[in-house]
């Protein structure tokens, strides 16, 4: 088995952020919701439900894994004409299509730094916990202002690096790693979520470089201690 790279590097190759999503991809759903006490459904509910699409609206889920963030979208805004999943990881997407029997998803394999749609394409761009991943996180906000209609609404729910309460920030850099390779029986993808989370940005850095590609009205909501953070804003 090949020995995987030291997570404490400051940013790994993209190929190796994809292999080990590749290889937890059965399991992640699961040891998803184990790993936050069940929060994290409601943590996107929260987020989906500050968002006000057009009617019939096309919509884009950014880096959307196993399509638990798009199913969850599909059940807040039934009237959406389509969504459309893009991940690099192909294993994880390819968990996502039995979850959209007979639904208007389509499913698509491609890199969030250059996402494969013309300008102005979406009405509507999600991204749920994956921007820390992803080897440019402000050329990645650039792409999905990009692709969205002016008017249209950007999402993005993430672990920023925020000063947590001492049993938070213990519980996602000692218990996460440990419980997410006990669940996963993964020795290094979970390793990866605290070294993730350090070489990222505050949410209110986030929000300043939605700002500067061109986002207004822009709208935070932490969720409890901030382990979360939702940013909704509109493309001018």
């Amino acid at each position: 088995m090949r020995s995987p790279p030291d997570v404490s590097l400051s940013c790994p190759q993209p190929s190796w952020i994809r292999d080990q999503f590749n290889r937890i991809a059965p399991q992640y759903d699961r040891v998803n919701r184990m790993l936050t006490f069940g929060m994290v459904g409601g943590w996107r509910q929260r987020m989906l439900r500050a968002a006000a699409p057009r009617p019939a609206a096309v919509v884009l889920d950014v880096c959307a894994g196993t399509g638990e963030l798009a199913r969850l979208w599909l059940r807040t805004h039934p009237d959406t004409a389509q969504i459309v999943l893009v991940d690099f990881a192909e294993k994880m997407l390819a968990q996502a299509p039995p979850k959209f029997p007979g639904q208007p998803a389509k499913f698509v394999v491609g890199d969030a730094l250059r996402l494969p749609f013309p300008d102005s394409t979406f009405d509507a761009v999600l991204c749920g916990f994956s921007l820390r991943n992803v080897s440019d996180w402000r050329r990645a906000i650039g792409e999905m202002h990009r692709v969205l209609r002016p008017g249209g609404e950007a999402l993005i729910l993430e672990m920023c690096k925020e000063p947590w309460p001492l049993p938070v920030a213990w519980f996602i850099r000692r218990a996460v790693p440990f419980l997410g390779r006990l669940f996963s029986g993964d020795p290094s993808a979970y390793a990866w979520v605290p070294e993730s989370i350090d070489r990222f940005a505050s949410g209110e850095e986030v929000a300043t470089q939605m700002q500067a590609v061109g986002f207004i009205d822009l709208r935070r909501h932490d969720m409890i201690f901030r382990v979360s953070t939702a940013l909704v804003a509109r493309k001018k």
